[in-house]
């Protein structure tokens, strides 16, 4: 890269949290080359950035985009980020990665994670870490990556998916597939307890793993062993991990133990989102304290990464700015239904005695500690206010993003039934999103989730690739610019951009990021701060981010003038 963009007249938020100031910057050879006041510069290319902040390049703390980058839909995927101000994304989130991987596992992963998969599939032509990073060097990427090493493929590729704890030969065997991954470029890694075959693992599992990374810098990132009634013991848990290996410790979406709403909407039979509404009427401060402070398992779980921060255990965390969230249908079904692998799971579900099994506990059954003593249940959330989609066959097309009691109801059974029977057709492709994304209550709770300073944002999105009810991918740092910000005073200008720059680069260990300073990479967003906002809702989701000027990577325009240019990929793999 050659170019030369100078960017003048600019008010320059650098990503530290400071005030804004009056600067020019010059970004050359794909790095900042310059900032103060540069009236002119040779041969470059001038961008008028009067009445508008610049920025640096906003990174999504937790996507899982890896599956998406290695295949050519990223051009048409990314641009949701893009217009959002993104120029890296940190995926292998939750357990899964595209790497290290197996015949075994490729398919596991390509049934379970089917959604995160490109809509037409994914040919793997890669085995290792290394080869899945040339796969990415030789193909481009439109955005920067810093992709983690998933234990759930490290468990898939030496042990399958059995129910059990693993031997020290076969933990040791992990080990090593780790720190080649690590020594090939991964970026650390990532842990998704919830998931089979991570939820199979015990403790002693996840303490062979995390000591590869020490003395690496690169963080452990978990997806917790559970996000509701027992959330403050599934965090103490992986804070243990991280604490004696001395490595950072990241808890991506940070929101769990808020799980009363959850008991109410399981007792009477309602979503969390009429719930939270009606509690609402007494104002947004009663709900915030009766949402966190007599929900005891978050309030033992924040004073749990309190006491780990207090005895110098780097504990970072990230949330989306609303409250709720997708995943796989398959994810939310018994665990044990996936002991020895996703067609055995899949074709349990027809036998009579295991289906009415599932489905007293999809309706009834309360979680314990710790789970492997409890059938492997973390979480059972599945509710009837869940928007489904995924659906590939032709006659099923029309359900997408129906709730799980419309299902019901037009299949004339009961819903959970007819969830399965739906599961069973499409061969687990279906994905589901519950929250309260179209309500202010649960930006209330959002803005209260990402207040600590120590919290990133992030989008984690499935089903990047379908147009679906989730606006996630399309805004969640122009919501956090916008409404959060600008409209709502959550957060000052430089914090909110600080939480989507220095904080996720220093978090992950992306040296070079993250901050608009004379040398550093020149990923830069320009963007109008009075009109920045988000056009997704939860009722009209697929809707472009507006008010992002300018977007840099690494010194190439992938946006300029609100016009996308992804052709030239400019992205690296971190």
């Amino acid at each position: 890269m050659s170019r030369s963009i100078l960017i003048q007249g600019g008010s320059v938020a650098d990503g530290t949290g400071r005030p804004p100031f009056r600067a020019d910057v010059l970004a050359r050879d794909g790095r900042i080359a310059e900032v103060g006041a540069i009236p002119e510069a040779e041969g470059a290319r001038v961008l008028d950035a009067a009445g508008l902040t610049v920025a640096p390049g906003f990174i999504d703390a937790h996507t899982h985009l890896d599956f998406i980058l290695a295949s050519p839909a990223q051009e048409r995927v990314l641009e949701k980020w893009v217009r959002q101000g993104v120029t890296t994304v940190v995926a292998g989130t939750c357990g899964f990665s595209p790497a290290p991987a197996t015949d075994y596992s490729e398919r596991y992963v390509s049934t379970l994670w089917h959604n995160a998969l490109p809509r037409e599939g994914l040919a793997f032509s890669w085995r290792s870490f290394g080869e899945y990073a040339q796969h990415l060097k030789h193909n481009g990427m439109v955005l920067n990556a810093a992709v983690l090493c998933g234990h759930n493929m490290l468990r898939a590729n030496i042990m399958g998916l059995d129910a059990r704890a693993s031997t020290r030969e076969e933990a040791g065997a992990m080990a090593r597939e780790l720190a080649r991954a690590l020594s090939e470029g991964a970026a650390g890694l990532s842990a998704g307890l919830f998931y089979v075959p991570g939820a199979f693992c015990r403790t002693e599992e996840l303490d062979t793993l995390a000591a590869v990374l020490s003395g690496t810098g690169k963080p452990l990132v978990t997806h917790t062993r559970g996000l509701t009634q027992h959330y403050d013991k599934a965090v103490a848990e992986v804070a243990g991990v991280a604490e004696r290996a001395g490595v950072p410790l990241q808890l991506s979406h940070h929101a769990g133990g808020l799980s009363l709403p959850l008991k109410v909407k399981r007792i009477y039979g309602r979503s969390t989102r009429a719930f939270l509404r009606a509690a609402r009427l007494f104002s947004s401060r009663p709900l915030l304290f009766f949402v966190f402070s007599l929900n005891r398992a978050r309030v033992r779980a924040e004073e749990v990464v309190r006491k780990a921060r207090d005895r110098g255990v780097p504990v970072g965390c990230d949330n989306m700015p609303w409250f709720g969230g997708p995943t796989g249908i398959l994810a939310m079904l018994p665990p044990w239904l996936f002991d020895g692998g996703m067609d055995r799971g899949l074709a349990r579900l027809a036998e009579p005695g295991t289906r009415r099994r599932v489905l007293s506990e999809l309706k009834s059954l309360v979680p314990s500690w710790p789970a492997w003593e409890h059938g492997f249940w973390t979480d059972n959330f599945l509710s009837l206010s869940a928007l489904v989609s995924g659906f590939s066959l032709p006659k099923n097309r029309g359900l997408s993003g129906k709730s799980m009691e419309e299902l019901g109801r037009l299949a004339g059974k009961d819903p959970f039934d007819a969830l399965l029977d739906l599961t069973a057709e499409e061969r687990g492709g279906l994905f589901a999103i519950d929250g309260l994304f179209d309500d202010p209550a649960g930006d209330d709770i959002a803005a209260r989730l990402l207040a600590d300073p120590e919290c990133s944002v992030m989008s984690d999105v499935i089903g990047a690739d379908y147009d679906w009810p989730n606006p996630v991918p399309w805004s969640s740092h122009a919501k956090v610019l916008g409404s959060f910000c600008r409209d709502r005073g959550h957060f000052t200008l430089p914090e909110a951009v600080r939480k989507m720059t220095s904080l996720p680069a220093r978090q992950m260990g992306l040296s070079g990021r993250g901050e608009i300073r004379k040398g550093l990479a020149a990923d830069i967003c320009v963007f109008d701060p009075r009109t920045v906002r988000h056009c997704a809702t939860f009722a009209r989701p697929c809707r472009l981010a507006e008010g992002i000027r300018h977007v840099l990577v690494n010194g190439e325009p992938v946006l300029e003038n609100e016009r996308y240019l992804p052709a030239t990929k400019p992205g690296v793999l971190l």
